[in-house]
């Protein structure tokens, strides 16, 4: 009866958490979690797939909602982020991301601290390591898309930055302040290597059937794109290459075709599984948690120095997902609809994203022949006719590289994370500004405005992150 009672407590207490998106730790009806088969399935839960940078959508610059501006976004947090407010959200309103990602921590937190010494159930020794290594590397992907949505971004030379909470263990009256940025990517980092000789054997490359659940390779993933955020480029081009070793399955999206002939809108044809909520269906996928699902209503329009970038005739990353009507059947020139609701965007690890971290990587370090080779893999991917491309200086090859990054992540909210990234590089970023009903908003380079702002009823209930 106790345990019960604590574990009702901390879905209660957990920052106000929404009931339709808590993860229920009784998943076999009224029976307690107590096996290492009952913990293996409270991983199983597809919840476990949400929320990537929920919050950054309206904030990306290259979000355009064209002359009419925010009066198009019905929900006022909507509005707010694509204002870069002081403020997103009421202070009786939830934010999913920040709660959800809270809930999973309680769940692993849970687990660790149990599994150990629980019965196997109809589970096996190898099953209790696999699980515990996917417990703590779930943790450390929590952390990671915690603290690169509500903190500064990670910078060597300023540590000290307040991160976000962290809780390693199940405490009910705990009332934490923010750790350093620092602090949470060495916790990552230390869970991630927990992780590793845990699930190496037992799960060496991915789980196919549920992707939101790691395994070695997916591990490698996050550490190359860890490693890049952090400049440390050798690395990030290791781990990269390493992970791609493993699995690295791309679409061909070259032969794709819209699902009703001429409608951008209706999606693509055979492409239903990577649609929405496709986190398991997407094959590009390593480590799936979902990022972005565009709305059809509102809608986006293509942002115009990002249109250009593309071979519009013979890139399908534009060509499928470009229309000059909005949603409802309206003609919106001069502006072009961006079509792409229907498509699913991971904000975990991703092949795709594996390739151009490798390359990046590899153009910053000075091997810019290696770089380019990585984009001779995607590209013959996505451009019809494609002509493979040859390195001819640093600077140039560079620059295609991050050009190549907008394409392919377009609208998945990585490019707003890049941005706070290529800050932290010490490298130019615009200042970028929206005009709203008369009034000019601003985003500086640097700006607290990158950064999340934490929900006000989550301050109200811990006074100790009120920073």
């Amino acid at each position: 009866m106790k345990k019960t009672i604590f574990i009702l407590l901390i879905s209660v207490i957990l920052a106000s958490c929404d009931t339709d998106s808590f993860l229920d730790v009784k998943p076999t009806g009224s029976l307690i979690p107590e096996t290492v088969a009952d913990f293996d399935k409270l991983l199983e839960d597809p919840s476990n797939q949400y929320y990537a940078f929920y919050n950054c959508y309206y904030m990306d610059p290259e979000v355009e909602l064209g002359p009419q501006g925010d009066d198009r976004l019905w929900q006022i947090k909507w509005k707010r982020q694509y204002e870069w407010a002081e403020h997103h959200y009421n202070e009786e309103d939830n934010d999913p991301s920040w709660n959800s990602a809270y809930q999973y921590m309680y769940i692993q937190n849970m687990i660790l601290d149990e599994i150990d010494d629980a019965p196997l159930g109809t589970a096996s020794e190898a099953d209790r390591s696999r699980v515990k290594g996917e417990a703590l590397a779930m943790r450390a992907i929590s952390l990671y898309l915690l603290v690169n949505e509500y903190a500064t971004h990670y910078n060597a030379s300023n540590l000290e930055a307040p991160g976000v909470p962290m809780p390693l263990v199940i405490d009910l009256q705990a009332q934490l302040p923010r750790s350093t940025v620092g602090e949470v990517y060495t916790q990552i980092e230390a869970d991630l290597e927990a992780a590793i000789p845990l699930i190496k054997d037992t799960r060496p490359g991915i789980n196919m059937k549920a992707k939101f659940r790691p395994g070695y390779a997916s591990i490698l993933g996050l550490k190359a794109l860890i490693a890049l955020r952090k400049a440390d480029f050798a690395n990030a081009a290791t781990y990269a290459d390493q992970a791609l070793a493993k699995y690295d399955f791309l679409y061909d999206k070259t032969t794709w075709e819209h699902k009703y002939a001429g409608d951008p809108w209706g999606g693509i044809a055979g492409q239903e599984g990577i649609e929405q909520l496709g986190v398991t269906s997407n094959k590009e996928a390593l480590w799936g948690k979902l990022s972005a699902i565009t709305e059809s209503d509102p809608g986006i329009y293509w942002n115009q120095e990002l249109e250009m970038l593309f071979d519009q005739a013979n890139d399908m990353r534009y060509a499928l997902y470009s229309s000059k009507n909005n949603s409802f059947g309206q003609d919106i020139s001069p502006y072009t609809s961006y079509a792409g609701f229907k498509e699913y965007k991971n904000g975990g690890v991703s092949v795709p994203m594996l390739i151009l971290c490798s390359a990046e990587a590899k153009a910053r370090s000075g091997n810019g022949a290696g770089a380019i080779a990585m984009l001779n893999v995607l590209g013959p991917k996505r451009i019809v006719g494609y002509t493979p491309i040859s390195h001819v200086d640093n600077a140039s090859t560079l620059r295609l590289v991050l050009e190549e990054r907008r394409k392919e992540l377009c609208y998945s909210i990585i490019n707003f994370m890049d941005l706070k990234r290529y800050h932290s590089y010490g490298e130019t970023v615009p200042t970028y500004t929206r005009t709203i009903q008369g009034q000019v908003h601003t985003l500086a380079p640097g700006s607290d405005k990158y950064n999340v702002p934490i929900p006000r009823n989550v301050v109200n209930f811990n006074p100790n992150l009120d920073l």
